[in-house]
This record gives C-alpha cells, structure tokens and sequence, in this order.
C-alpha cells in the first residue's frame, strides 16, 4: 500500500512540474472564453458582425444590463498609450493583444463600457482569461470625453457590448507608438474579411464568435509536445483547451 501510494505522488509531482515547465515556455493562448455572460451576437439592433445595409460592421454587438462585467477572451497585453480608454460614440474601449499558439497574434475589441466611479475599465497592464477588464456602460450617461457633444457610454442608444476581433497584432507607427485602427465600422483603411452575405474584403477584422469557436476545436486535444500522446489520453504536458 505505501508502494502505491508513493507511486502516485510521485506520478502527481512529475506532473505539475511538467505542466509549470511547459506553461513557461508556452507563449501563446491555449483557448478563448465569450466576453461576456449570456453572450448572443446581433441581440442588440440585429447586428451581427459584417452587417449592414449601409456600413459593414467590424464586430457584434451584444445587449446586456448597465455594470455587467465584461472578461478578457484570453491571456494578453493591453494596449495602452491612449488606445484603451474614452473614445467619442465609443464610451470606454479596451483593446488586448494577443499571442497564438502559431506565433500570430490577434487583438480583441471591447466597446460601450462605463467610466463611472467604481466601474471604470483597466486601461493597461497584463491580463488573464477571465479577467474582469470593465463593465457594460449606461445609456444616458456622461460623455467619456468633454469633446463628445450628445454622446453618452454606448454612443448611440441601449445599453450593448461591441465585442470584435482584428488579427494580426496591434499596429504600431514608426516610433512604436499604438496606432488607432479598432472603428465600429468598415472606413479608413479598416473592413471585415467576410460579411454577413459571404462576400469577401479581404479586411482584418473576423468574426470573433466563429474566431473563438474554431480557435477552441483545433486546439481543444493536439498533441502540444509531440510525443505521441494527448490531453484525453493523460498527458500533462497537454494543455487541455476543451
């Protein structure tokens, strides 16, 4: 019995120690949750990513309560410098970057979220998935900026979150200075890669529920370390995405 026991204690420590090397050395996010509860893409004013009749749209807009806490997708970098914070028809924006298991990178869009005392959105810094990076802004609230003349936290109308992916990483002037390129719609160089008719624009932007989908299936049991066993199969050193 004291053999047994000790076999297995020994199996657990090989295991945690493998799984922390392996962690360590895993630079990219090995899987991506929703932003937000009850998260239904469109369920504010129909828009889906790649609508609209007039404009396409580079994200989806989910409707959700004033305050409700809006999570980061995924492991990753805030972009700061002026790029996460108050923007006009915006409210507060999040933008986080984020490195694949590939070595690409992708960054994610957070729209509409409050500047009220208390509930104020985290501008910089790292982050983790799941982390609490805001909160659903009000309608009729105060501008987040004074330049925003009849504006208030969701720009336009109801209480939403503008949820959006854009790959590539974020871009960057000659100085290495962020550079705003994360609009609600299609214009200034920006557009969707497909829109909601299955037209192509070749645009960076893509819709960040079948992002997140797909990115979770092909990563949800590969063989991380290629030693010819997986994450269903027991290998700790598989990071498990499912």
């Amino acid at each position: 019995m004291k053999i047994r026991k000790r076999f297995w204690f020994l199996v657990f420590f090989f295991c945690v120690a493998s799984d922390k090397s392996f962690a360590e050395e895993s630079e990219g996010v090995d899987s991506f949750d929703y932003p937000i509860d009850n998260f239904q893409p469109g369920s504010y004013a129909g828009r889906v990513f790649g609508c609209c009749s007039t404009r396409r749209h580079l994200g989806q807009d989910i409707k959700a309560e004033p305050l409700t806490p809006v999570r980061a997708v995924g492991d990753g970098e805030i972009v700061g410098k002026g790029i996460s914070g108050a923007h006009c028809s915006y409210g507060m924006v999040v933008i986080i970057e984020h490195t694949l298991l590939d070595g690409s990178a992708i960054t994610s869009i957070y729209g509409h979220m409050s500047n009220r005392a208390g509930y104020k959105p985290t501008l910089s810094g790292a982050v983790k998935k799941g982390d609490v990076i805001g909160y659903v802004g009000h309608s009729g609230g105060k501008p987040p900026k004074t330049s925003c003349v009849d504006d208030d936290e969701n720009g336009d109308g109801g209480q939403h979150l503008h949820f959006g992916i854009r790959k590539e990483v974020a871009p960057k002037d000659k100085n290495g200075n962020p550079i705003w390129k994360y609009f609600g719609y299609a214009g200034y160089g920006e557009d969707v890669d497909i829109d909601a008719q299955g037209t192509s624009h070749g645009g960076k932007f893509t819709d960040g529920k079948k992002f997140i989908d797909a990115y979770n299936k092909r990563y949800e049991d590969i063989d991380q370390d290629n030693d010819g066993f997986l994450a269903s199969q027991g290998d700790c050193n598989d990071q498990d995405a499912s």
